[in-house]
């Protein structure tokens, strides 16, 4: 197994229900490999992201992981669309 670092950034025009709920199916599929959560919330970027936020804010989250290779599959699997 690998230690593995997953940062998102999800737009701020998104609900907190939605947010939370996306969030959620990662930590469920993960649980057993998630060593830590850092939720670090609205950050404004200090650049122009040409994004859907319309105001260069974004929500953070970081995850610290041990994942295997399937696993680390079947992440990028969860998270392309």
């Amino acid at each position: 197994m690998q230690k593995y670092e997953l940062v998102l950034l999800l737009s701020s025009q998104v609900q907190e229900s939605e947010r939370t709920s996306f969030l959620s199916k990662i930590e469920n599929t993960f649980k057993d490999n998630i060593i830590q959560k850092d939720d670090i919330g609205l950050k404004e970027t200090a650049y122009d992201v040409n994004w859907k936020s319309v105001n260069n804010m974004l929500y953070y989250v970081s995850y610290y992981m041990n994942l295997d290779n399937t696993q680390l599959e079947e992440l990028k699997k969860n998270l392309l669309y």
